[in-house]
């Protein structure tokens, strides 16, 4: 996955410095990924037709974010690859 297109937004550095997470909206829909700071490789850390946004990265390395996967908001947690 490449960062050439699609808008970014809710960026986060995660507490190891290592990996910002940050949600990608593209073709209307909003996803979570991670990229590695050092050698610039980004992770897709959801594929849901919903919106999947705001992540904040804990110091686990896992990721908390709000999807629309049911009828309101709800807080899923996903670890980074």
């Amino acid at each position: 996955v490449g960062l050439s297109s699609g808008e970014l937004s809710w960026l986060a550095w995660c507490p190891d410095n290592q990996r910002v997470v940050f949600t990608r909206t593209e073709a209307g829909n909003e996803d979570v990924y991670a990229v590695n700071v050092d050698d610039g490789r980004v992770a897709r850390l959801t594929d849901h037709p919903h919106r999947d946004t705001a992540p904040p990265c804990g110091p686990d390395g896992r990721v908390v974010f709000a999807s629309a996967r049911a009828p309101a908001l709800n807080l899923f947690v996903v670890s980074i690859p």
